[in-house]
């Protein structure tokens, strides 16, 4: 993986004693600068809105004036970087209460210390991003492929005066085109939702035949919600408007989505970002929003209203509640560009997986062209180093490859949520593992995060973990299998019943009738409820809930089979736990 040097600036709030927003900035090796100022000059940049160059020539002065500690940064940062690393990683971070300053075309900001000079957004030297910094830890990058994929397309009737219906076809021609050399080189896997008008016949067929997945219904947040749960993509495209006043704020983002009749269904932002927020490990790991080519965006004239596109206000909301990274338009997408950046930016993702770095090539490829379009897409991340997905082969940073070189005959039953394959590989941390395996079903990953599977029954098992470590003989039951021995004791007998319980609601979602996609909704569901149940007396009940509503969506037998497992006496799951899950038996 490149080396880079970081560099992170951040913008505050505007201070009007000091006409200006304060700026600070951080280097990789801890070193601060701090007291600088943004001052800009609005109606300069409005005037040269058409000129990216003057634009980000504009910017650059501005953000790092001639003499000024946020100069000094810059030069230090681009300094190290230049002697011993690979480039410079640059990440902005505007504070909540700068929300207007996401009205600047910040992708546009030039370089001018380079001896060609260039835009920073266009370069494989220097990755840029507009950062939200959570105090959440970061996901691991998803290792393995394909990567699984929700695209849907809203496209309401009774859209609102100024805005024309979204061409769906076209959309989705656009996606398969750009998505056809990754799908078939086994990259990606494809669910479409396109929504009220679904797809003619023979286009339908034949996406079929190439092994997309077309969803029927139409596209509304509860569709969205349900089906994106597992997928490590969403990319959606539709209609958005900010509103600047209403009954419910001082102004947020909605989104005009379906209802279940097709007609307009009006989604606000606090009730879009909840939903996400909620799907906790199941949530995608990237959201691509793009506001469709037939989109009317007001041409501003106050630096507030230029920051009112929804995506774009959006996306620093969906980051805040934990997707890992967003990309939003913050323009109309003329189709050429849009097919050309999404073919180029998914294709750079799936090879390399940093996703700052994916949209800095996918952008120089516009750039290229020498069209005006290129600094259309931003990048809003939480991501430190931009790592989403591990490259096919790639083994997590921190694991070494551990190799077993013996066969280990396991008998008794495996216990857990999915089949098992035949075959002689297990792979537990990168490391091949030759195993034999005397029957039963899979053992899944501990929730709170650990890489411990476990074998055998009552009368002895084998547990690996990710060193490599092989334990033969012992107890070793349930699912739940970790260091701390939480199988012991009247404790850890619950625990057993819990886990037995769950498993037979697992069991229940693999013996329905229904299609792969729904089997794994529910099954990313019943994780969602397994980890929060385990969280005793902390246990958000509000997400219990919502995570059982969404089960019983899909299939009413599946909600109640969790729900028993959550009831059941010896488990001795919380009162207010049961009193929830009471509700759905």
């Amino acid at each position: 993986m490149a080396e880079y040097i970081d560099l992170t600036i951040r913008i505050g709030a505007w201070e009007s004693a000091g006409g200006a927003y304060p700026v600070e900035a951080s280097l990789s090796d801890g070193s601060r600068y701090r007291d600088g100022q943004l001052k800009l000059d609005w109606a300069t940049l409005r005037a040269q809105a058409l000129n990216p160059a003057l634009y980000g020539q504009t910017l650059f002065n501005a953000l790092f004036p001639a003499g000024g500690k946020m100069r000094q940064a810059y030069d230090t940062a681009t300094g190290q970087a230049r002697q011993a690393a690979d480039g410079l990683r640059v990440r902005l971070e505007i504070d909540a209460d700068a929300a207007e300053l996401h009205a600047v075309n910040w992708e546009r900001l030039y370089d001018l210390t380079r001896p060609q000079p260039g835009p920073l957004a266009t370069a494989d030297r220097s990755p840029f991003s507009r950062y939200v910094s959570l105090e959440m830890p970061e996901p691991p990058p998803v290792a393995g492929r394909p990567l699984k994929m929700l695209a849907a397309v809203a496209n309401p009737t009774g859209l609102p005066a100024g805005f024309t219906p979204v061409e769906v076809e076209k959309e989705i021609e656009i996606l398969r085109a750009a998505l056809g050399p990754l799908r078939r080189g086994g990259q990606v896997e494809v669910a479409l939702l396109p929504g009220r008008t679904g797809l003619p016949a023979a286009l339908q067929a034949a996406l079929e035949a190439e092994g997309y997945q077309v969803l029927a219904g139409p596209t509304t947040l509860e569709a969205i919600t349900r089906h994106v749960r597992g997928r490590h993509l969403f990319h959606f495209v539709g209609h958005g408007q900010f509103n600047r006043k209403d009954d419910h704020g001082p102004g947020r983002t909605t989104l005009f989505l379906e209802n279940e009749a097709g007609g307009l269904q009006i989604k606000r932002d606090d009730e879009i970002v909840p939903d996400f927020a909620a799907m906790e490990a199941t949530r995608p790991h990237l959201i691509f929003l793009v506001a469709c080519e037939t989109a009317v965006r007001e041409v501003s004239k106050t630096p507030e209203a230029a920051a009112e596109h929804p995506f774009v206000g959006l996306g620093p909301k969906l980051v805040a509640a934990g997707v890992p990274a967003v990309v939003a338009m913050q323009d109309r997408v003329p189709i050429d560009t849009a097919r050309q950046l999404t073919e180029a930016f998914y294709r750079r993702l799936a090879e390399g997986g940093v996703v700052d770095l994916a949209l800095n090539q996918a952008r120089l490829q516009i750039h290229d062209q020498k069209r005006t379009d290129w600094a259309i897409p931003v990048l809003f991340m939480r991501l430190r180093t931009g790592k989403l997905f591990l490259k096919v082969g790639e083994t997590p940073e921190g694991e070494a490859p551990t190799v077993v070189n013996q066969t280990t005959i396991i008998q008794g039953d495996f216990v857990g949520r999915d089949k098992i394959t035949q075959t002689n590989q297990i792979n537990t941390g990168g490391a091949p593992v030759d195993i034999s395996i005397g029957g039963g079903r899979q053992q899944t990953p501990p929730p709170g995060g650990g890489r411990t599977t476990a074998g055998g029954g009552d009368g002895g098992g084998v547990v690996f973990n990710v060193k490599g470590d092989v334990s033969v003989g012992g107890h070793v039951a349930g699912r739940d299998i970790t260091g701390e021995g939480r199988a012991e004791g009247e404790d850890g007998k619950r625990w057993v019943v819990l886990e037995q319980r769950i498993e037979k609601a697992y069991e229940t979602i693999n013996a329905l009738g229904l299609g792969d996609g729904d089997k794994d909704d529910l099954r990313g569901l019943a994780a969602n409820l397994e980890t929060e149940v385990k969280k005793g007396e902390a246990a958000d009940l509000r997400r219990v809930e919502r995570n059982l509503t969404n089960m019983k969506a899909i299939s009413t037998e599946a909600a109640a089979a969790m729900a028993r497992a959550l009831t059941h006496v010896a488990a001795r799951v919380p009162d207010a736990i049961q009193a929830v899950a009471r509700k759905f038996l």
